[in-house]
């Protein structure tokens, strides 16, 4: 498995990656059709401060993260999120893409990282919690398109 800087064109792979997971349901917020220019803005250099990471494994990206300064506080705090092929979890491959996203976000110049994660996604909570994220605060009943109300709980890490 590779671990390298994603690119415009791995736009094609990246985008049905989510939709399969948006479709599957229950753990991103993500909800309805995955637009084709979906991290175009950050695959292409264009979104300063912010990166893709691939891992890559014979050419099929089997996961991808990227993180982008967060809106309230651009300057210290990047946001990230994190998405493996279904199916494809417990390869190591968060653990890896967060190694390189880790080293970007500090040669950047962010303090800290924000991971808003649904209550409901256990296995995302579990794996920012092993990549030393910290409960910061939790925004109850967050209203899904069909109305279920659902947790956000959001994590921090200091870098």
């Amino acid at each position: 498995m590779t671990i390298r800087k994603g690119t415009p064109a791995d736009a094609v792979q990246i985008v049905p990656l989510l939709q399969e997971i948006v479709d599957a349901g229950g753990t991103t917020a993500f909800e309805g059709t995955v637009p084709l220019d979906f991290l175009a803005d950050i695959l292409d250099g264009s979104t300063s401060r912010a990166v893709v990471h691939v891992a890559d494994v014979d050419g099929e990206v089997l996961g991808f993260q990227y993180f982008f300064p967060h809106d309230d506080d651009p300057e210290e705090t990047a946001t990230i999120a994190t998405f493996a092929k279904l199916g494809g979890t417990q390869r190591g491959i968060g653990s890896a893409l967060f190694s390189a996203t880790r080293k970007a976000a500090k040669a950047f110049g962010y303090s800290q990282i924000d991971a808003t994660i649904r209550a409901d996604n256990l296995g995302g909570l579990a794996y920012y919690a092993r990549m030393g994220f910290v409960d910061h605060h939790v925004r109850r009943a967050v209203p899904l398109k069909d109305g279920t109300p659902v947790d956000r709980v959001t994590k921090y890490l200091q870098l």
